[in-house]
């Protein structure tokens, strides 16, 4: 399912430009604070943990897109439902906050582990289908200035 641009949209799960300019455009302010950093290992074992809670993102994220377009549609008896499956929807993206990962996205879904590499600090990227771990990019360049994780050998 891919992200509409449509306000109602924007505004039942939650998601402003903001998140559009991660994924689209390099950072303008500096890279959000990290509580913790991940060896390349820790965030590939993360992220093998994670199955059943992406499996659940989207899932989650189908229904609720059916349910919010039947809202729309003017079956207001869906609203107590978007609004159960908005707040399942930030549970399960809570998962990877919790643990220190950041969430850029979720449709589709983006995360990136912080990483600091050679003094320097690194953002491992996955997104949504990638069969593994195997990108990341310089804190400041965002999802533009991703490169081969082979790149750091």
């Amino acid at each position: 399912m891919t992200r509409g641009s449509s306000a109602e949209w924007d505004s039942v799960f939650g998601q402003d430009e903001a998140v559009d300019e991660a994924v689209d455009e390099p950072a303008d302010e500096p890279a959000e604070p990290v509580a913790r950093t991940f060896s390349l290992r820790e965030a590939q074992a993360t992220l093998t943990e994670a199955g059943p809670v992406i499996a659940a993102i989207l899932a989650c994220r189908v229904e609720l897109a059916e349910r919010l377009q039947a809202f729309q549609r003017g079956e207001r008896h869906q609203l107590p439902e978007v609004k159960a499956l908005e707040a399942r929807l930030g549970e399960h993206l809570d998962w990877f906050t919790s643990r220190g990962v950041q969430v850029k996205g979720y449709a589709p879904l983006l995360l990136d582990w912080p990483h600091e590499h050679a003094g320097r600090l690194l953002l491992l990227c996955w997104l949504e289908n990638e069969p593994a771990l195997a990108w990341y990019h310089e804190a400041e360049l965002g999802f533009l200035g991703r490169r081969p994780l082979s790149d750091l050998a």
